[in-house]
């Protein structure tokens, strides 16, 4: 089964003139990683049902 991402985005609280924006990049970089690891799980198991139900069909056919 694959799990939700529940990780969420946080505004930065620097609303002044001087920012951490390596600490917002670093916080988009990490986001972002998490979102490729999951799209890739999904991609997995696509693959996976899409090769089972090619399978199932190829052996419905030859039953018949």
């Amino acid at each position: 089964m694959i799990e939700q991402i529940t990780k969420r985005l946080r505004r930065s609280g620097n609303t002044g003139l001087f920012h951490d924006s390596r600490k917002d990049v670093l916080t988009i970089t990490e986001h972002s990683n998490i979102l490729q690891e999951k799209i890739n799980e999904l991609v997995s198991a696509v693959n996976r049902q899409d090769k089972e139900i090619k399978e199932l069909k190829e052996a419905a056919k030859n039953e018949t």
